[in-house]
């Protein structure tokens, strides 16, 4: 049973060790690099800039571009950006998007403006399969540029890139493996104790390596892909400051507008580091600073409203004047009474849109109490949760989750709402931003809604006679009612038009012109919908053989030989164990004919494609 165990642990370890067999025992060093025969900068790409096209059907490309080609390409720009600004690489980052596909370039876009902090627009540098971009385009101050430098390390951990080793495969390595066996990781370099100020001058980043026997406490460690050796990557790293300085658009797509990190009691795992939601953190949402009372008081006052630092929203919400509301009997998106209030903000340029904030205010399945109803408290009800959704300086639209009291959520509690727009049998857990780009992308950015109190009030088979809200039974019902006009008399429709006639335009600004869009009317529902297909690729869409092949930079292959083809590319592995030749169970799964989910695939990515890149190069000899 000892040897069963043991084998299952080889075949588990299989990539780890033939990542580092032979004699490839570090890893990646930035320190000291030697690119060999290509240690100089290319002065032209190795790929065409572009996806390679099938003459037959111009649409389609023959083959898809793999990661040393996005290297290829970065290397050869940033000659350019040299040129052009000799202080711009530390800022300068390249996104990859594999399909060449201009849709995908136009929803990255997108997406970066989305998350950006900056109050002008500005879409990346599009450079054939590369999308760069310089870090200040979008940050609104010089924290905001700290902020999105420090956090575009997170990304580090992108699997198309990397070879990524974990806790578990890492208790299975030898301590010989782990004296031998080195990995990149970024370090703050201290200057010498300054007695006036009486600390360590923080002297910046450096790239450094660290040997595996020196992790104590490690969840995840990660090195260079191997299939990277000779790209030049290192360069990049070293000239651009960063370990990330190439990430694959749908790894940063799913990353970015997503704000799930399901820690383990507050402490990072494997998925919060190497797949966790970064929207909060890059957009600027924080939790509440020192004197503030909750996170969504710090929200109200990072967009400039009246509140004061120690009112609480409750407070805020009951004086403000201009403040609207609506209160609907059964909502489209929770089934469940809702109340959804707005009012002006002033974090906004007015030729970029409306200065507007929506806070929806959500129950619970169980809420059935009057104090728990919007329509019998119209002043003021007890809501189980806010969805916030606000105009930013560029015109995006932010959004927001919160608790009762005022909490910053990942995600929506399941007897409140869910995600109707994530496909069976995924957890339909509804987040920021994502879910909100989903729901509301088909309605061009502002769902519709109606004003059931209103409805029934001017149908004058009703009347207001007074409210149960807490501190208002006790009050005259002229005044109530007084201020019950004010608050519901509005029609929100002529409101909605505006809304998504300016947020379009912001889109559109964004993204360019669509083709396929002749008057440009679209512009919004197509890009939700381009974005919402790219974040699908990296958490839903199944792989099988076919886009393996794909994916992996393989010629288009007849339909009914692409298992055939896979299983030639990855012919059984070179090690032998007791007679057992050991292989991963999710690459046996592909070449078995199986589906397998794309954490799986990209988790195994770069070990398939260095065999199928040493297989072809076994070919040619």
């Amino acid at each position: 049973m000892r040897k069963f165990w043991w084998v299952l642990g080889m075949i588990a370890l299989t990539p780890c060790l033939l990542a580092i067999s032979g004699d490839r025992r570090h890893i990646s060093s930035v320190a000291s690099v030697d690119a060999g025969e290509n240690s100089e900068l290319p002065t032209t790409p190795n790929f065409n800039l572009v996806a390679q096209v099938d003459s037959k059907n111009s649409t389609i490309p023959s083959r898809l571009s793999i990661p040393s080609d996005a290297v290829a390409v970065a290397l050869a720009d940033s000659i350019d950006v040299q040129k052009n600004d000799p202080f711009a690489l530390p800022f300068t980052r390249w996104i990859w998007v594999q399909s060449g596909e201009a849709n995908d370039f136009k929803a990255l876009s997108d997406g970066i403006n989305k998350i950006s902090r900056g109050e002008v627009t500005k879409r990346p540098i599009v450079r054939g399969i590369l999308a760069r971009i310089d870090l200040r385009w979008y940050a609104g101050s010089e924290q905001d540029l700290k902020d999105w430098i420090n956090l575009w390390e997170q990304l580090q951990f992108d699997p198309w890139f990397s070879t990524l080793i974990t806790k578990d495969t890492l208790k299975l390595l030898s301590n010989e493996v782990k004296r031998n066996t080195t990995v990149q990781v970024i370090k703050t370099k201290w200057g010498v104790w300054d007695e006036a100020k009486k600390v360590y001058p923080d002297l910046g980043k450096v790239i450094t390596d660290v040997k595996l026997s020196d992790f104590k406490d490690i969840v995840v460690a990660r090195s260079n892909a191997d299939h990277l050796r000779k790209s030049g990557i290192e360069k990049l790293q070293f000239a651009c400051g960063t370990l990330a300085p190439i990430v694959d658009s749908r790894y940063f797509s799913g990353r970015v507008l997503s704000t799930h990190k399901d820690l383990d009691n507050g402490k990072d795992n494997l998925f919060s580091i190497v797949r966790g939601g970064l929207y909060y953190e890059f957009s600027g949402i924080r939790p509440a600073t020192k004197g503030v009372k909750s996170d969504l008081d710090q929200l109200l006052i990072d967009l400039e409203t009246s509140i004061g630092k120690d009112e609480g929203f409750k407070k805020f919400f009951d004086r403000l004047t201009g403040k609207e509301a609506v209160g609907l009997i059964r909502s489209d998106v929770t089934g469940k009474r809702r109340r959804i209030i707005w009012f002006p903000i002033g974090k906004m340029r007015l030729t970029q849109g409306m200065p507007a904030i929506f806070i929806t205010e959500d129950v619970r399945d169980r809420d059935l109490d009057t104090s728990t109803d919007p329509i019998m408290n119209l002043v003021d009800f007890t809501p189980a949760a806010y969805e916030v959704i606000f105009t930013k300086p560029n015109g995006e639209q932010g959004y927001v989750l919160f608790d009762a009291a005022g909490k910053l959520l990942e995600e929506g509690a399941i007897d409140v709402v869910t995600d109707h727009m994530v496909p069976a049998p995924f957890t339909a857990r509804l987040q920021a931003a994502i879910s909100c780009i989903r729901c509301h992308g088909p309605d061009d950015g502002w769902k519709p809604f109606t004003n059931d109190v209103k409805t029934m009030l001017s149908k004058r088979k009703l009347d207001v006679f007074g409210d149960t809200s807490k501190g208002e039974l006790d009050k005259p019902i002229s005044d109530t009612l007084l201020r019950l006009a004010g608050q519901y008399e509005g029609d929100p429709t002529i409101l909605m038009m505006r809304l998504r006639d300016d947020y379009a335009k912001s889109v559109l600004r964004a993204t360019g012109s669509w083709k396929q869009d002749d008057g440009q009317t679209n512009t919004v529902k197509l890009s939700s919908a381009q974005i919402s297909k790219i974040y699908a690729e990296d958490r839903y869409n199944q792989i099988d053989a076919a886009l393996a092949l794909r994916y992996l930079g393989q010629p288009t292959v007849e339909k009914g030989k692409e298992l055939a083809a896979l299983n030639k590319l990855l012919p059984p592995v070179k090690l032998n164990i007791g007679g057992i030749i050991p292989e991963d169970p999710r690459i046996a799964a592909l070449k078995d004919g199986l589906k397998i989910n794309p954490a799986d695939f990209t988790f195994t990515y770069s070990f398939m494609l260095s065999r199928v890149l040493q297989t072809l190069e076994e070919s040619k000899k």
